[in-house]
């Protein structure tokens, strides 16, 4: 580990380093060493603005809904402490150091919070972060109530409520997050909602119907409540997932190319054009606007719902995937000067963090450059003598 930070592991050095994490029993020396490397003077000047404390509370200290996991927590915690980024296929940690240059900002940039805009059946908008805690609105009977900050919950609807439902219009509610937002809703059955940043889901306020179905555009990930009389469906412009009790992830932004529904628990299915496939825990399913392909492939579940537990994780991300993710949460605009860099980032940075900090550890490969004007990020290559 000590030659890591000192960047001159070879790579197979690298690969036993990471093949002993990952079997899970050198949590303590990975815990001791990186206490030792945060304190010592050489290498904490340049890895001061990652943060570390506010990594630590993220991954163990703050309250997910779902406890992480061992062996994904060792390895965020890996990647937290080492930062490991690739760049034309070579390890930049093989390279001397070299002196960094804080990222240039006239203006620097907080991260995203819990924000959204609550349309009611009736057209009418409610600004939620503006809103005081509480019942903040009755559709046909059924409470609509701000719990807390980035909370809102329905009422589970009796059968009276049900009823009124079936023999009226069913009225639809539409929550939405702004870039730089996120929120949280329970459903009318009991099921959570996280939805992150420039997402919005569609939904009825009382499940009248044969199945529970919510429209999602955006990303958001689900724990659906056992309902084997229901099945849940989510709509997306591309794709229809099915469930009767389970936690999945959907991303589907307009603006990407690929969508992505991924498994974590229970079982699945994916309708793309003329495919379906059921997936199992730990499959993740890949498709595209107008392409008849439904691609299925293992990854690790967790590491799609960092963003959910207060983190951005990249694992191999090309510069594009990873500049997506901080023009959602910070509302920001990308402009790429000249070429872009062609390189590949592997990482942990928490979400909480001010977009400096986020570009000033992305500036540690040597590689790319960052200015942040007003309202844009302008991305530069820095070229390799």
């Amino acid at each position: 580990m000590k030659r890591y930070t000192d960047k001159t592991c070879t790579q197979e050095e690298l690969r036993e380093l990471f093949a002993i994490i990952k079997q899970g029993e050198s949590k303590d020396d990975l815990l001791a060493f990186m206490d030792e490397t945060y304190k010592s003077s050489e290498i904490n000047a340049d890895v001061h603005q990652v943060d570390w404390d506010n990594v630590y509370t993220n991954i163990t200290g703050g309250k997910p809904a779902k406890p992480v996991q061992t062996n994904t927590w060792i390895k965020y915690m890996v990647a937290a402490m080492l930062l490991l980024i690739t760049s034309y296929g070579l390890w930049t940690l093989q390279r001397p150091q070299q002196q960094h240059q804080q990222v240039a900002a006239k203006k620097d940039v907080k991260a995203g919070g819990n924000k959204a805009v609550l349309t009611l059946a009736n057209g009418s908008q409610i600004t939620l972060d503006n809103a005081g805690k509480g019942i903040i609105r009755k559709e046909n009977g059924i409470a609509i109530d701000k719990a807390g900050d980035g909370l809102l919950v329905y009422e589970a609807a009796n059968d009276k409520q049900v009823a009124a439902v079936q023999n009226s219009d069913v009225p639809y509610n539409t929550l939405a997050t702004p870039r730089a937002g996120q929120y949280h809703l329970v459903l009318p059955d009991g099921s959570n909602v996280w939805l992150n940043a420039a997402s919005s889901i569609t939904y009825p306020v009382a499940f009248a119907d044969k199945t529970r179905k919510v429209t999602l555009s955006g990303e958001a990930y689900f724990e659906v409540a056992k309902d084997k009389t229901k099945p849940f469906i989510v709509q997306t412009a591309d794709a229809e997932v099915k469930v009767l009790g389970t936690h999945f992830n959907v991303m589907a932004y307009p603006d990407d190319k690929v969508k992505e529904t991924t498994l974590l628990e229970g079982a699945v299915q994916v309708a793309h054009l003329s495919h379906q496939q059921i997936l199992k825990p730990g499959q993740q399913a890949l498709f595209q606007a107008g392409v008849d392909q439904l691609q299925i492939k293992e990854i690790d579940a967790e590491d799609v719902i960092a963003w959910k537990n207060g983190l951005f994780l990249f694992d191999n991300h090309t510069i594009d995937d990873v500049m997506k993710q901080i023009e959602r949460w910070y509302d920001l605009e990308i402009e790429y000067a000249g070429a872009k860099p062609q390189m590949s980032f592997t990482g942990v940075i928490p979400r909480n963090s001010n977009v400096s900090k986020v570009l000033h550890v992305l500036e540690l490969t040597g590689g790319v450059r960052f200015e942040i004007s007003g309202n844009k990020i302008i991305v530069k290559t820095i070229r390799k003598h």
